[in-house]
């Protein structure tokens, strides 16, 4: 299982620009299957806009207030991700490796 966490300092504004191309090959490259990501500074961006850019199968996010913040959590199949709270500093999730039937928790702070 691969976990990927990348503080991000900002989105740029839509996932075109050339820091979000960086985070779709880095998904790609290391096959990560649950990605992390903090300081999006976003709060315009949707669910649906990252599960069609990133090509990831399920989306967490915590919006940025402001330019502050800004939290993105998300899956590829393989794992069942259930968020059991989040915040504009975390997310605490229950995960299931779906193939493995390995269980485990797992806090993500900004």
């Amino acid at each position: 299982m691969s976990l990927l966490a990348w503080n991000c300092q900002g989105s740029a504004g839509n996932l075109g620009s050339p820091k979000m191309l960086h985070l779709a090959r880095l998904i790609m490259s290391t096959n990560a299957q649950v990605i992390f990501v903090s300081e999006t500074r976003n709060s315009r961006l949707t669910r649906t806009d990252l599960l069609n850019r990133l090509n990831v199968d399920d989306a967490h996010i915590v919006p940025a207030q402001g330019q502050s913040g800004g939290l993105w959590l998300l899956s590829k199949h393989d794992v069942q991700l259930d968020v059991l709270e989040s915040s504009h500093h975390f997310f605490f999730a229950l995960c299931v490796h779906k193939h493995l039937q390995k269980k485990f928790g797992l806090v993500c702070v900004r």
